[in-house]
């Protein structure tokens, strides 16, 4: 049976908690749940089949016991099922999105939210009063660190890039439907990650090239990815750090959940940047999480925003204010489209000549 938000727990006058006040209450509890099924293997071992509690403990070398603790929980967060012979077994909607094996997979992120927005969110409170977060001083680095932390291993930058690829790409794919034609011109995807967007637009436009411009560390994903779509002739990468590094030459450059990770000062320098380096009638494409124009949602943007305070130097913005950024820096004709999923674009573009 699944945790009836309505029945439990009751206020003290006997009246059950608003569900949003119970999950504001327990929603910590709830990601520790998720993020420890994760980090025990416990997805990887049910993607194969249903298990039962003692062979997902010898599995996972867990204590059966506790173990059985942990999948109850799950199970009434509707993480995981049990079946009528009491096997456990991921929900067939969840399984696209928590097998590592699957295009879809979101599980790479966790990591970063276990190791690092966990403890961040630990000092909301000084931010708040404050109106900057110390996390990164307070543990011997700086706001670069954020971005380090992503991409200091190998293995912590494939499962990185795996879950921004997830998170990304059919957006990307729903996006492109909705642009005008970009034709045989050169795409830069600056800060690109994992390639997602390069290759949406690549599958979409048979003319067009791209690049990828991003920390050194994500040449392997991204010439993997290329060589995986075949699109290795028109998709390569070149190692940039575009605050300092000139801008590689393009007519288009895509700023994917960028302008949100950094301060205005520095996402204007940028976008300074951008604007002088492409040629007449280029454009720029931004693409990002979007407030409502009353900001009063979606509630996970709202969380990210301050995840942008904490862990970066950044923050979410609705549609208005980007277009109004950009028109500050000379952009014309800004467009807005909106996709089905958390990714949104808003394009700009470069006066051509009278």
């Amino acid at each position: 049976m699944k945790f009836d938000l309505h029945d439990e727990p009751r206020s003290s006058t006997g009246g059950a908690w608003p569900p949003a006040l119970i999950h504001a209450t327990h929603g910590f509890m709830s990601s520790q749940v998720l993020f420890t099924l994760d980090e025990i293997g416990a997805f990887e071992q049910l993607r194969v089949g249903p298990l039962s509690i003692t062979q997902l403990a010898l599995a996972t070398k867990c204590d059966p016991n506790a173990l059985d603790r942990l999948v109850t929980a799950g199970v009434t967060l509707g993480l995981l099922e049990r079946s009528a012979q009491r096997e456990i077994l991921i929900p067939s909607q969840l399984l696209p999105l928590l097998d590592p094996s699957s295009p879809r997979c979101i599980t790479g992120i966790f990591e970063h939210f276990r190791r690092v927005s966990l403890r961040a969110f630990g000092v909301l409170t000084d931010a708040i009063r404050h109106g900057r977060s110390c996390f990164w001083e307070d543990h011997g680095g700086h706001v670069e660190g954020a971005f380090e932390s992503m991409y200091s291993t190998a293995e912590g930058t494939s499962k990185f890039a795996g879950a921004m690829w997830a998170l990304g790409y059919h957006a990307a794919t729903e996006l492109c439907e909705m642009f005008p034609p970009l034709g045989s011109r050169c795409l830069v995807d600056l800060g690109g990650g994992s390639g997602s967007f390069s290759i949406a637009a690549l599958e979409r436009w048979p003319e067009l090239t791209a690049v990828v411009a991003d920390l050194p560390s994500m040449k392997p994903v991204v010439e993997a990815a290329a060589v995986q779509r075949g699109l290795q002739q028109r998709l390569s990468f070149v190692a940039c750090d575009f605050f300092r590094d000139p801008l590689p030459r393009a007519d288009i450059y895509a700023l994917g959940y960028v302008l949100s990770d950094w301060s205005y000062e520095r996402g204007s320098s940028l976008l300074t940047r951008a604007y002088d380096a492409l040629p007449p009638g280029g454009l720029v494409l931004v693409l990002e999480r979007l407030f409502d124009e009353d900001r009063s949602g979606p509630a996970t943007t709202a969380l990210m925003d301050l995840a942008m305070l904490l862990e970066t130097q950044g923050m979410h913005r609705t549609a208005r204010e980007y277009v109004q950024w950009l028109q500050r820096f000379g952009f014309v004709d800004c467009q807005v489209y909106r996709s089905s999923q958390e990714k949104h674009a808003i394009i700009g573009f470069k006066p051509s000549r009278s």
